[in-house]
């Protein structure tokens, strides 16, 4: 039965702040403003919250395995994680991997033998490889044997193949053929693509909606018109160029993360070229500030607070999706701006 008794989420939605917040606020050791903490206290006499001083050292930690935080969508994942974490009165540890596959298997191995371990969150890509796997499966077999939850936010089950884990995921390849499709209806028919290295399992689903969105308009997939490496703007600037002078009869880009897109615009600006008129751009992951871009990008949305949200509540047991039913797939959708036009009739002319 509900109590009710006030709780911690009340004083978040009294206080104006997420419940992440209103905890950090509440246990005094993380900075953050002066006003905002004053805020929480207020709510808190405000609603009638009555906080428990015991300490909690027995509480199993929610542990959060990251393979960037730099990335503004993976630090919105990790933020639905700690807010619904602290909602459940359980705290985070939060360790970054740099998407480097030997050390998240080094991390995951040391999280396995931690007894103050309760939950164990894994968000973003890999390079996966078969030796990955056997590790990784490896790993999981401990945790599960433990009766602790593993589960992966923000990778496909296509790249895992480990059974005892709950796999969530974005519509990668559907996202990437909706937003190619759209430039296809557009009446484009030369479009790049700019996509991560091989084997990163993100950067490889979107690749592959980009290939299925030109098959179904029975369009030949043309290596000339791909361009892959690492997922940043300054090699999503050089990649345009390539691209550009390679194929000018290209009319189009498709980046498959915003960071890549975002170097796109800055690459062909460079070149000379008006954006949309001599070249559309559509990016993927509607991180925000997308909409400030001149042009607003083009992107595909997906909804990663409410990803790492679904993944606490999995992994801390308020959500009973089981790990044998397969992946949990989020939608995606286009997020229409500015950065898409009708193709130009003739070749692209820029300095060699």
């Amino acid at each position: 039965m509900r109590s009710d008794s006030p709780t911690l989420r009340d004083v978040a939605e009294r206080a104006g702040v997420s419940v992440a917040t209103a905890s950090r606020a509440l246990s005094g050791d993380h900075p953050m403003s002066a006003s905002t903490r004053e805020r929480v206290l207020t709510a808190v006499q405000d609603v009638g919250y009555r906080r428990d001083r015991r300490p909690r050292h027995g509480s199993p930690l929610v542990a959060v395995v990251a393979s960037s935080l730099g990335h503004l969508v993976i630090s919105e994942v990790v933020g639905g994680v700690e807010d619904v974490s602290a909602g459940e009165g359980r705290k985070c540890t939060i360790t970054t991997t740099h998407a480097d596959a030997d050390r998240e298997v080094a991390v995951l191995r040391e999280l396995a033998d931690d007894e103050r371990i309760g939950a164990v969150i894994v968000v973003g890509g890999v390079h996966a490889d078969d030796r990955w796997r056997r590790a990784v499966r490896s790993v999981a077999s401990r945790l599960q044997s433990r009766g602790t939850p593993l589960v992966f936010c923000g990778r496909g089950l296509r790249s895992l193949e480990v059974a005892g884990a709950s796999v969530l995921d974005y519509d990668n390849a559907g996202g990437a053929a909706a937003v190619v499709g759209l430039l296809l209806g557009r009446g484009h028919r030369t479009i790049g693509a700019i996509c991560g290295d091989p084997g990163f399992s993100t950067s490889d689903e979107r690749a592959r909606g980009y290939h299925e969105a030109l098959t179904e308009f029975g369009i030949e997939v043309d290596p000339a018109l791909e361009v892959r490496g690492p997922r940043h703007s300054q090699f999503g600037a050089r990649a345009v160029v390539e691209l550009v002078r390679r194929r000018p009869d290209i009319t189009a880009v498709f980046a498959e993360s915003d960071a890549l897109a975002m170097g796109v615009i800055r690459g062909a600006r460079e070149l000379g070229l008006d954006l949309p008129g001599d070249l559309s751009v559509v990016g993927f992951d509607d991180q925000p500030g997308m909409e400030v871009l001149v042009p607003a990008l083009t992107t595909v949305h997906m909804p990663y607070k409410e990803l790492g949200r679904r993944a606490a509540r999995i992994a801390l047991g308020v959500d009973h999706w089981a790990p044998d039913s397969g992946e949990l797939m989020f939608g995606t959708h286009v997020v229409l701006r500015e950065s898409v036009a009708a193709p130009r009739r003739a070749p692209l002319d820029v300095d060699q």
